[in-house]
């Protein structure tokens, strides 16, 4: 997820570019599905979304983009509830847990700036996204991954901003939960450590 997130908006247009794009999206969606392990559901999501990631590199009509980027976000936000269900049903607190906290964060952040591709490319002008990213390996992903990160938390630089009711209020939801699941989780694993704490003392 940090090197889709981190690293593939450096690399410049050209050949090379669509698919160095291609195999860093492949990498995240291998690393979700190994965070969730090869359940049915999971296996049959990835495999979709990886094939919608291939046939986008050799067909770029409108129809086939939104298609992978729908499927994409699916199988991410697939993998967003089951991580964060596993969360919730830790009864202690171990560096796995803090991992899979921060992994979650993530998660959202990357399944909305998904969903914001999937507007974006069904209705062309959604968003306002400044010229420079243009001809980016992965067309509205890139610049809307990265607003969707901006926008998680809080941060607000203003250089692309929503257009009309629809991406404002995916806007305003994924602000809410960005900030609700960090105070809820925050305060979970405070409780729980406080709690093993005390347990452990009368020990």
């Amino acid at each position: 997820m940090i090197v889709e997130i981190m690293v593939t908006p450096m690399v410049p247009a050209g050949e090379g570019g669509p698919r160095i794009g291609g195999i860093a999206m492949g990498l995240t969606l291998a690393a979700a599905l190994a965070a969730v392990g090869l359940h049915a559901g999971a296996v049959v999501l990835f495999s979709v979304a990886g094939i919608g990631i291939v046939v986008e590199g050799f067909a770029d009509a409108p129809a086939v983009v939104v298609t992978s980027h729908a499927l994409r976000t699916l199988f991410l936000a697939y993998v967003t509830v089951r991580v964060v269900r596993r969360v919730v049903n830790d009864p202690v607190i171990t560096h796995d847990t803090v991992f899979a906290v921060a992994c979650g964060y993530m998660l959202i952040g990357l399944t909305w700036g998904g969903l914001y591709a999937v507007v974006e490319t069904f209705r062309p002008g959604t968003f306002a996204v400044p010229p420079e990213w243009a001809g980016m390996p992965g067309g509205a992903v890139r610049p809307l991954t990265y607003f969707s990160m901006v926008v998680l938390t809080t941060v607000g630089f203003g250089d692309i901003v929503p257009k009309g009711p629809t991406a404002s209020g995916l806007c305003v939801a994924e602000a809410i939960v960005g900030q609700l699941y960090m105070a809820i989780m925050i305060a979970r694993m405070v409780g729980i450590l406080a709690s093993q704490r005390a347990e452990d003392e009368q020990r």
